[in-house]
């Protein structure tokens, strides 16, 4: 998990380094401008509702399952009955900590609105941004820490059983990305 650690502190970096940018602009938001901030948060915190927490246990689980078969088969091409069933065991293994998961967000949501709302994003936002963990609920990070460990050792079982088409065609998607990043960083 350790390399996990790194990614998590590179996309903190990226978040800070992004607040400074905009901050002047984001302290010259009119309250409008603000208020339909807040209005697109509430729609994806409508479609997060939809993706996430609406249905039965069974069903949520469901919907994990075919999302992470789907995300894989992005990836890697058609997965195998055999993977198919791993991400299936997956799916019923993992915590389910979607509630927590949108408190969580709309915790977030809500100090980024009220710093927008305050025209203070010069001053707090950078430090709001790089220490966004921070409050979490200690069941959400409990939660988030086993549901993480079960994703990623899925994930190392599926990479066992990769076809040599399949790693083809994730090499194939790594490279592209690769390309996509090294053109980005020119600009």
């Amino acid at each position: 998990m350790g390399g996990q650690q790194l990614d998590l502190d590179r996309v903190h970096r990226v978040d800070v380094r992004v607040a400074k940018l905009d901050r002047p602009l984001q302290d010259r938001l009119t309250p409008e401008q603000v208020s339909q901030i807040e209005r697109r948060i509430a729609e994806e915190n409508r479609l997060f509702y939809r993706e996430n927490l609406r249905g039965t246990e069974r069903e949520r689980r469901a919907r994990r399952a075919k999302n992470a078969i789907n995300r894989l088969e992005d990836w890697v091409g058609k997965l195998t009955p055999a993977q198919v069933q791993r991400v299936r065991e997956y799916a019923e293994r993992a915590p389910m900590a979607d509630e927590l998961r949108d408190r969580d967000r709309k915790r977030l949501q809500h100090d980024v609105v009220a710093i927008l709302r305050a025209r203070q994003a010069k001053t707090r936002l950078p430090a709001r941004l790089a220490t966004w963990e921070q409050g979490r609920e200690p069941e959400y990070v409990k939660a988030l820490d086993a549901w993480r460990e079960q994703y990623f050792t899925m994930l190392m079982d599926i990479d066992r059983t990769l076809t040599p088409e399949q790693r083809r065609r994730a090499l194939g998607n790594m490279q592209r990305y690769a390309r996509d990043f090294a053109a980005l960083a020119e600009r």
